[in-house]
């Protein structure tokens, strides 16, 4: 079963709701995903200083498969970064479609 595509306020209003008294959706409201652990900042207390791992991009049809499910279940938001910085993910800007109703947040450094 589908949730109906709901408006930005009866989002906010829901996000709202489940902050004070948290209760079952059926699918998140808001996604978090690290579309890049890439950053093209070196911020000097940041804990990316710490880790030595390989910092890469996600694959595109994994990115495209996490967004047709989640607006096929009512997602209403996307943050696309927590550690890196999704801009730099080279093909972000062709797998972004505002058509499917969901709004998307993350740093503006390379705007």
């Amino acid at each position: 079963m589908t949730m109906h595509r709901l408006t930005f306020q009866e989002y906010r209003t829901l996000w709202d709701l489940i902050s004070k008294k948290p209760f079952l959706t059926g699918f998140p409201l808001h996604l978090d995903i690290e579309l890049s652990s890439k950053c093209n900042l070196r911020c000097e207390n940041c804990f990316q200083n710490h880790i030595h791992s390989k910092r890469q991009n996600m694959e595109p049809d994994t990115y495209r498969q996490i967004i047709d499910e989640g607006v096929e279940e009512g997602l209403c938001a996307l943050k696309l970064q927590s550690r890196g910085e999704s801009l730099v993910h080279p093909n972000i800007i062709r797998n972004y479609n505002p058509k499917k109703g969901y709004s998307v947040t993350g740093s503006v450094t390379l705007i």
